[in-house]
């Protein structure tokens, strides 16, 4: 039986749409305290939405990027070094009350190491930012300068993981608290892409369980 050429046709689109229909999912997956300011919890391992609200240059050689929680009505802010422009990044943070360290990822597959940035102390901090008055304009000038008067705000402590690949899709881990412990995140914020739901039943019966790749 010769193939039909409608059915041909309807394969050839659901294919373009499976290899050019993906979308960027973006999520925080974890738990926080006090986040609104009103000593509420996230259960344990809830899934909340995010947006990328903000990223960009600090005029001390860094870089910041600010995640929306639109549901909690907050801004997680973090500062970091400005790293390579590898395909893959790695940065493992540490900020205590007194000194903060960072390094970052050096070499390929098992012969890697972690170097410590000697700059990374200054163009490295975590605040979170309670409701929906904020000047993203400081954010630019780093951490010397950000939150001198931003009321809203609360420094975080802690350790971080932080990850780019292909520097769009990310994996941020955060164990951190506030100094005085009230407020606290622990979890992941995550960017990657994903297919486009309505072209994941398709994608599933052409590829299977592997996807296009």
């Amino acid at each position: 039986m010769k193939p039909r050429p409608l059915l041909i046709l309807g394969l050839a689109l659901v294919l373009s749409g499976v290899l050019t229909g993906c979308v960027m999912d973006r999520q925080f997956y974890g738990t926080g305290t006090n986040l609104t300011g009103k000593r509420e919890q996230i259960p344990l391992g809830s899934h909340l939405k995010m947006s990328v609200a903000a990223s960009g240059d600090t005029t001390n050689g860094g870089r910041y990027m600010v995640f929306s929680l639109p549901k909690q009505d907050c801004r997680f802010v973090l500062f970091y070094p400005n790293i390579n422009s590898n395909s893959y990044q790695y940065l493992r943070v540490e900020i205590g009350a007194k000194q903060i360290h960072v390094w970052q990822h050096e070499g390929d597959g098992t012969n890697y190491w972690m170097l410590e940035l000697p700059d990374g102390a200054k163009q490295t901090g975590a605040w979170i930012l309670k409701g929906k008055k904020f000047d993203f304009s400081r954010l630019s000038l780093g951490t010397s300068q950000f939150g001198l008067s931003v009321t809203n705000s609360e420094r975080l402590r802690g350790q971080l993981e932080i990850g780019f690949e292909n520097h769009s899709e990310f994996n941020v881990k955060v164990d951190l608290s506030s100094d005085h412990g009230a407020t606290a995140l622990q979890g992941e914020f995550w960017s990657e892409k994903s297919l486009w739901p309505p072209l994941a039943g398709p994608a599933m019966i052409i590829f299977g369980d592997d996807g296009p790749g």
